[in-house]
């Protein structure tokens, strides 16, 4: 596991600086993460986004998304239901399951617009982060006879190969990736060069990280990147300032442009963005991608759910981080020991 900074990608270093621990089951474990319900609203998003724009950026790919969005009626929330569609299908499910679906997804948005507007508010006048997770949204939801829709729906979806939780499911996914694409401005296809666009971040002589820019739009030869994030809360603008993927997307070079005019920092279930259009030097990153090689080396791992609970509950790799444990038993160095053996068992 000798790891050396020119061995690896932008999404290494930004795993690894994540949470630790993530890295180590995607990379040096080399586990794939098991298919959950929260991970189907970024799969199904991505792949609305691919299908609206085209993929990659070629004339021929965006012609053939100009073609299929006249097919489909030519917005992302559209997208999103097809590609739902093409998932119901293969898991055996007909129209009947749809109809069930989007009947919850338009309660549940009922219930979400006065979070959403502003109208539903804490007591001190301040708005809900997370509405969800509130007593307040709860009594809304159960008003709406959420509940009930939602148990019928997952015991119709009990076959579907998705891991679920017992408070978020399919319906809940389905409701969160239609809501997704709906709440998000989204730049027109023709200003858009593609999705999942290879780049590389010069660091210093010689030594290049790879990355991909989740959409890339073109002004001549001037080019925007977005960088997607699925957290749960949109962070400050100083902190978006700071993060490594916004550090890599400004210096970003690739043969479709001369330089990064700005990059927007998109986060997806809210629709909020921060454009960021001038930053130091790739002295920050630099930094990171050394520090992470270091600990990949040396085999340090510790897990950021010590720190972040919230961002860890929504991740694919939870369960197998926990393993029905409380989270500081991890950190015991015995226990730590052991995180090989746990791998090889998965």
């Amino acid at each position: 596991m000798g790891k050396d900074v020119a061995d690896l990608s932008m999404a290494e270093v930004w795993a690894y600086a994540r949470c630790p621990y993530e890295h180590f089951w995607r990379y040096a474990a080399g586990i794939a993460p098991p298919p959950t319900a929260r991970g189907l609203v970024e799969q199904v998003v991505c792949q609305a986004l691919r299908s609206y724009y085209g993929g990659g950026g070629s004339t021929e790919r965006l012609d053939r998304a100009r073609r299929g969005l006249a097919e489909v009626g030519g917005n992302v929330v559209q997208c999103v239901g097809q590609a739902w569609r093409e998932t119901l299908g293969r898991w055996g499910y007909t129209n009947d399951t749809w109809d069930v679906l989007v009947k919850f997804a338009a309660a549940r948005a009922r219930v979400m617009e006065p979070f959403l507007s502003g109208r539903a508010v804490k007591r001190d006048g301040s708005r809900y982060k997370v509405p969800e997770m509130s007593n307040e949204y709860k009594r809304r939801a159960m008003d709406a006879g959420l509940p009930h829709l939602a148990a019928r729906l997952n015991e119709r979806l009990a076959g579907a190969p998705v891991s679920v939780a017992e408070e978020y499911g399919i319906p809940e996914a389905f409701s969160d990736s239609v809501e997704i694409a709906g709440r998000n401005t989204w730049p027109g296809v023709d200003a858009v060069a593609g999705v999942g666009v290879p780049f590389a971040v010069h660091l210093t002589d010689g030594l290049t990280l790879g990355g991909a820019a989740d959409l890339v739009t073109l002004s001549g030869r001037q080019a925007g990147v977005e960088v997607h994030d699925w957290g749960a809360v949109c962070p400050p603008t100083a902190i978006v300032r700071r993060d490594l993927r916004v550090v890599a997307a400004l210096h970003a070079a690739a043969e479709g442009w001369d330089e990064v005019e700005r990059v927007v920092f998109r986060h997806m279930r809210t629709g909020a963005t921060v454009s960021v259009q001038r930053l130091p030097g790739t002295g920050r990153l630099l930094a990171a991608a050394v520090a992470a090689a270091a600990g990949i080396r040396c085999r340090v791992y510790v897990p950021r759910l010590a720190a972040q609970s919230r961002d860890c509950l929504v991740c694919e790799f939870y369960g197998l981080c926990t393993d029905g444990q409380d989270v500081l038993d991890t950190l015991d160095p015995t226990l730590l020991a052991e995180i090989g053996g746990r791998a090889e068992k998965e």
